[in-house]
């Protein structure tokens, strides 16, 4: 191996080290309420450097935010079908069929075998848990002369 590919393969060492380090804290960093976000988190060593996720479907939402989202005007109109509920003191009633509205922004979303309206209009500022864990990572490595010795 010359001496190119030595200082290349460094740095791709190098960057993999920061990768593992920011994911570390990212993990410290996610909020958490469920858990459900910072399970989904993973990272992953690739051939040329590394690749940290997320997969949670509201991830990036949490990391960024919506604040630049244009609020929604419109209603959101359910279709009922006719059901059989039960009510709290076990009696089975049928409910006809009809129409729900719901105010602007709030459509219905089923979460965890529960339905639940979110108000999506609501400003949510991002966290950054990730963007700036990524960024100390490589403030303090890069900055730091013996990491440099180490790697390159």
């Amino acid at each position: 191996m010359g001496y190119l590919e030595v200082i290349h393969q460094g740095i791709i060492n190098g960057m993999k080290e920061i990768g593992l380090e920011a994911f570390r804290m990212s993990q410290d960093r996610v909020p958490v309420q469920t858990g459900y976000l910072k399970a989904s988190g993973s990272y992953n060593s690739l051939k040329g450097g590394f690749l940290i996720e997320y997969t949670a479907d509201y991830a990036e939402k949490v990391e960024y935010g919506n604040e630049d989202q244009a609020p929604v005007q419109t209603e959101y109109v359910q279709n009922v079908r006719a059901h059989k509920r039960v009510l709290s003191s076990g009696k089975a009633v049928m409910v006809k069929s009809h129409r729900k509205k719901f105010g602007a922004g709030l459509k219905p979303t089923f979460v965890n075998g529960k339905w639940r309206t979110f108000d999506s209009n609501r400003v949510i500022v991002g966290r950054r848990f990730l963007s700036s864990s990524i960024e100390d990572a490589l403030e303090q490595n890069l900055t730091d002369a013996r990491w440099l010795k180490r790697n390159i």
